[in-house]
């Protein structure tokens, strides 16, 4: 590329000539060093204290909270996708014997039954540890709830299905008043 070609390109991309062109790079360059300069200057390298704390931030996230968010959420999909089940059952009656229905219903229960037992068995930090146990105790009626419509299907006894409403009206409410004491408390993990 020639000097004359070079000198067109820059004025037509950029409208400048390139010696100006080359003048504006560098009061570019020597902003951006002086913005990294004055930022390194005010801000402090981390202290090792710092870093092992930013590492249990991390721990916690990957080992509590991300599960343990996780399975609170795969709960509430399953306790939803079985009331939608048996209220399904109440407007065709036909479906309490119908296999596909039968199955995915118990698939659900199934379900929300191993996201309770993998909440309890989660280890929580030391300062979640109270927080834990709350969360353990709101979601067992849910759990309870889940088995009793197992034992309802299962025996086809109604009174299973009736001790299961009422374990999902207790789930409802132990999680509406979980949910509005962390509100109180403004707690986060």
């Amino acid at each position: 590329m020639t000097d004359s070609t070079r000198k067109d390109n820059a004025r037509k991309h950029f409208g400048l000539r390139p010696s100006l062109l080359a003048l504006v790079g560098t009061g570019v360059l020597a902003i951006i060093l002086i913005v990294v300069a004055v930022l390194t200057s005010c801000t402090p390298p981390p202290t090792e204290a710092d870093l092992a704390a930013t590492q249990r931030a991390l721990d916690n996230e990957t080992t509590y909270a991300y599960p343990l968010q996780l399975n609170i959420a795969l709960i509430g999909d399953n306790i939803q996708h079985i009331g939608e089940l048996l209220l399904e059952v109440q407007t065709d009656p036909d479906l309490f014997s119908d296999e596909a229905w039968r199955t995915e219903l118990l698939e659900a229960i199934g379900n929300t039954n191993d996201s309770y037992m993998r909440i309890t068995e989660l280890t929580p930090p030391e300062e979640f540890e109270a927080f834990h146990a709350r969360i353990v105790e709101a979601y067992a009626a849910c759990d309870q709830a889940a088995s009793a419509v197992r034992e309802g299907l299962e025996t086809e006894q109604s009174e299973a299905f009736q001790r299961a409403g009422q374990l999902a009206r207790e789930c409802n409410t132990a999680i509406d008043e979980f949910n509005d004491r962390l509100a109180r408390e403004d707690f986060e993990i």
